[in-house]
């Protein structure tokens, strides 16, 4: 019995560690339309590889044959945040996002198939 709550005790104080570590992805800007196309902002750790960036992105919300737009900026940079959530439709959504030139990468997804760059 006593090695039970030893176990619980263990799984319960590593989940409160773990929950106490900040991400490196920090979500400040989402829109979505009536047709699940979706465009994500994210402002991130610049100490992340592209990798890991790239990983993060692969697993962005989608709906098949739906466009789904991740912009990945630097902490502490200037984004377009919550101007893209109250968008009124992709349109101006991209609009806003194409205003904040300075992301690092774009990651697009449409069936499956992400693509991903790096911004110059």
């Amino acid at each position: 019995m006593k090695a039970l709550y030893i176990i619980c005790f263990s799984i319960i104080a590593l989940g409160l560690l773990v929950s106490f570590i900040p991400s490196s992805f920090k979500e400040v800007g989402y829109f979505k339309d009536v047709f699940s196309n979706r465009i994500f902002i994210y402002s991130y750790n610049p100490a992340r590889t592209e990798k890991e960036v790239l990983d993060f992105a692969k697993d962005l919300m989608f709906k098949e044959n739906q466009l789904t737009i991740g912009y990945f900026y630097p902490e502490g940079s200037e984004n377009p945040g919550d101007r893209v959530t109250m968008a009124k439709n992709m349109v101006s959504a991209q609009a806003i996002c194409k205003e904040y030139i300075k992301y690092d990468y774009v990651s697009t997804r449409f069936s499956n198939k992400t693509h991903f760059k790096k911004n110059k």
